[in-house]
């Protein structure tokens, strides 16, 4: 939750980072730099940056709400997206297998009806190794 400060000596030592949790407060002294500026600020520095909602702390579904919180505090909205699908899967070493979308690769994908960032919109399908698991 500090990454941010060392931005730039991360970015000179090619040093990733998953970021958060940061949708909590600051209950603990290791949180008193906590901000959902974080994730954009890093990004920006040029870190390879993945967001995390601390998982089993934080429930997994709350996962786009952290990617929305990152993006309310600057991240850019598509580096926010490749902060939970490749830039994670390359941080985790297994880019070549998911992450994204291409040939060979496993694909799993959610479409949502409208812009993934805007609360309003839902889930319109799932597709997970290349089959349709869920349609609204």
């Amino acid at each position: 939750t500090a990454g941010h400060l060392i931005a730039d000596a991360l970015t000179e030592e090619q040093v990733p980072v998953i970021s958060g949790p940061f949708l909590t407060d600051r209950s603990k002294p290791e949180l008193r730099n906590l901000t959902e500026k974080a994730p954009g600020l890093l990004s920006h520095a040029g870190v390879l940056t993945a967001i995390t909602v601390d998982h089993p702390e934080f429930p997994l579904r709350l996962l786009m709400d952290a990617v929305r919180a990152a993006v309310r505090g600057g991240m850019d909205e598509e580096e926010a997206l490749r902060a939970v699908t490749i830039n994670a899967a390359r941080i985790a070493g297994i880019d070549a297998r998911v992450g994204s979308l291409a040939a060979g690769k496993d694909a799993d994908c959610v479409l949502y009806s409208g812009n993934p960032f805007d609360y309003k919109n839902a889930v319109c399908a799932v597709l997970c190794d290349g089959k349709m698991v869920y349609r609204r």
